[in-house]
């Protein structure tokens, strides 16, 4: 039992607070993203409208709304995952 509570003391314990620490740095405030996404695809029901758009809609549309730096992983994430 002794080892699997060093691990959980020296591992999983500071990866969580870097995970927390990480997603409250690029959210801008603290937040725990697997409640978040509960909370918006059962709570309110927001996933229903995944799938209405074109299937091109979100290479070329999406990527405006958030964040251009993923146009460039992408393709990379296309060319690394093809045998």
């Amino acid at each position: 039992m002794l080892p699997v509570i060093v691990a959980g003391l020296t591992i999983a314990i500071p990866t969580v607070l870097v995970n927390l620490c990480s997603d409250a740095y690029f959210y801008g405030y603290w937040t725990v993203p697997q409640y978040n996404f509960v909370y918006v695809n059962v709570v309110l029901g927001i996933s229903k409208f995944f799938g209405e758009m074109p299937w091109y809609y979100y290479l070329n549309h999406l990527h405006n709304e958030f964040c251009e730096i993923e146009t460039y992983g992408l393709p990379i994430f296309f060319l690394l995952s093809v045998r």
